[in-house]
């Protein structure tokens, strides 16, 4: 399904922002975009595993079970492990 695309008068409506910080958006979209693209050029190899990340915590301010992105991480690295 395509979406349609909005005009830069109906996204600072929507949004509520004004024109300059819709510009600032824009062009941070932009650089990041042509950032990920010379990234991707360089790769020579498949992905073959991605991280979970989450915020640093003490150990005592942590939930006492192990969480469910804990637990498939450990998951995939023991499949890692055996590839």
């Amino acid at each position: 399904m395509k979406q349609n695309k909005l005009s830069d008068k109906e996204l600072m409506k929507r949004l509520d922002i004004d024109s300059t910080t819709l510009k600032r958006f824009q062009q941070i979209q932009k650089d990041t975009i042509k950032e990920a693209k010379s990234l991707i050029k360089n790769r020579k190899k498949k992905i073959k595993v991605l991280g979970i990340s989450g915020s640093a915590r003490d150990e005592f301010d942590m939930a006492q079970e192990s969480s469910n992105s804990e637990a498939l991480l450990k998951q995939c690295l023991e499949q890692c492990k055996k590839s």
